[in-house]
């Protein structure tokens, strides 16, 4: 089972965030979380797909983009979209509140890191 928990600004405690989404062509799409209280610098994610709250027009934009690799590799993208994204989000804030996990994101990788 997996874990859920809310970035933490480690300088004033805030769990009030701003995603600054970076992209630039031929790189992966980078999440600059910063603090929407303080301004700080919270943490950076670099993404390999995207989807939005409209995940059937994400999956059109991924099977456009991924159209000259093959039928493999539709197959997996489709089969990402199988459980709808709004349903796993959904699961995913029912565990935050269930597990109210107190590790930082850092304790939280090196340990699935060790298993």
């Amino acid at each position: 089972m997996g874990t859920v928990k809310f970035e933490t600004c480690s300088r004033c405690g805030s769990v009030d965030v701003k995603n600054n989404v970076y992209i630039k062509r031929g790189e992966p799409m980078r999440i600059y979380v910063e603090c929407a209280k303080c301004g700080s610098f919270i943490a950076r994610y670099t993404l390999t797909k995207y989807t939005s709250d409209k995940p059937y027009e994400s999956l059109l934009k991924n099977l456009r983009k991924e159209r000259f690799l093959g039928s493999r590799s539709a197959a997996k993208i489709i089969e990402e979209f199988s459980v709808p994204v709004s349903e796993a989000f959904e699961h995913i804030k029912k565990l935050r509140e269930t597990l109210k996990e107190k590790r930082k994101v850092e304790e939280i990788i090196v340990e699935l890191e060790k298993t």
